[in-house]
C-alpha cells in the first residue's frame, strides 16, 4: 500500500517512533504467546516450530498479513490505524525484489539480534525466509540466523529443525551444523550430538568448542547407557522379587480385600500393579513398611502388623514381625512384659501379656455380619498361622488385631458389639 497517496496524512517523526515502540512490544508480546501456547499444547508442539507450520502461526499475526486481505479492509473502511502504520513501515515488494527484501529483513534480524531481542529477530528472519530469495546464501543465513535465536531462547527443537532444514540447501553450512550439535546437546540427544559434532569436525577440525563438546557428550553418553543398564537390572530384579512375593503369598492361602490371588494372572503387569495396591498400608506410619521376604530367613515373610487398644483409642505398629520364628507372645512382652516402662495410657495398669486376648474380624464367614474371632493358640500363635486361617483377611495392606484384656468389662462389650452392631 501506498502510504503517501493523495489523502493519506503523514506520520511524523515522533509518531513513527511511537509506533516502533509500540510494535516492538506488541511483537514481544505476540511471540511470547506463542511459546506459551507450545507448553500448554504439548501435542501439537513438542517437536517446536518445523517446516511445516511455522509459517502458519506467524501468519496469525497482523504483521505478517497478507496484503490481499489487507486490501480488502481497506476497501471497506476497515483498516485500524495501527494496521495502516504497519503497512506503512513495511519494506514494498513492488520497489524491491526477492532478494533485496530477504537481504532488507536479514539486516533487521540481525540488528534486532545483537540487541538481545531474540523474539523481534526472529519474526525478521521468519519474513526473510517468506521471500522466498532464489540467492540460496541469503535464504540459507536467514533460515540459520533464525536458528541462533530460536537457540538463545531456549527454543532447542525449533533451532534444530531449522539446522536441519538449513543443511538440506547447503549440506556443508558448517555454523548450521555446529548449531544442530549444540542443539542435539541441550535436548540430551546424545547419538545425535555425536554424529552432527563429527560432522562439524570435518568442514572445521580445529574448532575447540565442538571437540571440547564431542569429549563431554561421548562421556556422558557412556554415562547414560550404564544409568540405563543399571535401570534396567534394577527395574528386572523388581519384577522378579515381586513376583516371587505375590507367588509366596499365593502358596501361603494368604487372602487380601477385593482380590482373589487364586483367579488373576500373576504374570500380567496389570494383575501385579493391582495385588500390589491393596498391599500398600494406607496407614501414614506404615506406609513404607510394606511384606517383603527376610534378607536373612530365606523364603521367610516380613509383615508390618497394627494391634488395636479400641478401649483407649491407641495402636502399636509393629514395622516388622516374622511369619515365622516369632510369636504374638514375644511381641506383647516387649510391649506389657514385666520390667517394661508402662504405656500412658493403660490407666488401671491391666494390660499384662497374661491377661491379653488377640482378636482379629472375621470378615469372610458372614460378610454382612463382621464377627470378632480369638487368634488359635493365642499368643503362641506365629503370624504366619494366624494369616492362614480362612477366616482371616488382610484389609488396606495391613495385618491387624484387636488386643482385648481377658474377662474384662470392655472386652464382654465389645463382644456383644459384634454380636449386636448396633452397639457399637
Amino acid at each position: 500500500m501506498d502510504g503517501n497517496k493523495k489523502g493519506a496524512k503523514k506520520m511524523t517523526d515522533e509518531e513513527r517512533a511511537e509506533l516502533c515502540k509500540k510494535l516492538d512490544t506488541d511483537m514481544e508480546e505476540y511471540l511470547a504467546g506463542m511459546e506459551e501456547k507450545a507448553k500448554n499444547n504439548p501435542t501439537k508442539y513438542e517437536e517446536g516450530w518445523t517446516e511445516d507450520n511455522w509459517e502458519k502461526e506467524m501468519e496469525s499475526h497482523p504483521f505478517f498479513t497478507q496484503n490481499d486481505t489487507l486490501l480488502e479492509q481497506a476497501a471497506k473502511g476497515e483498516l485500524d490505524p495501527m494496521m495502516k502504520g504497519l503497512q506503512d513501515l513495511k519494506y514494498s515488494p513492488d520497489e524491491n525484489t526477492k532478494e533485496e527484501l530477504a537481504k532488507n529483513y536479514k539486516e533487521d534480524g540481525n540488528f534486532q539480534f545483537k540487541l538481545k531481542k531474540y523474539r523481534l529477530s526472529i519474526a525478521a528472519y521468519t519474513e526473510g525466509i517468506k521471500c522466498k530469495s532464489e540467492n540460496a546464501i541469503i535464504h540459507v543465513q536467514l533460515i540459520t540466523n533464525r536458528a541462533a535465536a530460536q537457540y538463545h531462547l531456549g527454543n532447542f527443537r525449533s533451532s534444530f529443525n531449522d539446522c536441519a532444514i538449513a543443511i538440506k540447501f547447503k549440506p556443508d553450512h558448517f555454523k548450521a551444523i555446529k548449531r544442530g550439535a549444540q542443539c542435539c546437546y541441550q535436548l540430551k540427544r546424545y547419538p545425535d550430538c555425536i554424529k552432527w559434532s563429527k560432522k562439524a569436525l570435518e568442514l572445521e577440525a580445529n574448532d575447540n568448542e565442538i571437540e571440547t563438546m564431542l569429549e563431554k557428550v561421548t562421556k556422558e553418553q557412556k554415562e547414560f547407557e550404564r544409568n540405563a543398564r543399571r535401570e534396567l537390572t534394577r527395574k528386572n530384579k523388581k519384577s522378579k522379587d515381586e513376583s516371587k512375593l505375590l507367588k509366596g503369598l499365593k502358596s501361603r492361602g494368604v487372602k487380601l480385600q477385593e482380590v482373589d490371588l487364586n483367579r488373576i494372572d500373576l504374570d500380567k503387569d496389570e494383575h501385579v500393579v493391582e495385588v500390589l495396591e491393596k498391599l500398600t498400608p494406607i496407614l501414614p506410619a506404615a506406609f513404607k513398611q510394606k511384606v517383603h521376604f527376610s534378607a536373612e530367613a530365606e523364603n521367610t515373610l516380613i509383615w508390618p502388623v497394627l494391634f488395636m487398644y479400641p478401649e483407649y483409642g491407641e495402636t502399636d505398629l509393629i514395622e516388622e514381625f516374622e511369619e515365622l520364628g516369632q510369636t504374638f507372645s514375644d511381641h506383647l512382652q516387649a510391649m506389657f512384659g514385666h520390667g517394661i516402662e508402662r504405656p500412658v495410657w493403660d490407666i488401671s495398669n491391666k494390660y499384662h501379656p497374661d491377661r491379653i486376648i488377640v482378636y482379629f474380624e472375621d470378615r469372610i464367614t458372614n460378610p454382612e455380619k463382621v464377627a470378632l474371632v480369638p487368634v488359635k493358640n493365642g499368643q503362641n500363635s506365629t503370624l504366619s498361622e494366624a494369616l492362614s486361617d480362612p477366616r482371616f483377611q488382610i484389609v488396606n495392606g495391613l495385618p491387624t488385631f484387636i488386643v482385648l484384656v481377658d474377662k474384662s468389662h470392655y472386652e464382654t462389650f465389645m463382644m456383644k458389639s459384634y454380636e449386636n452392631p448396633h452397639l457399637k
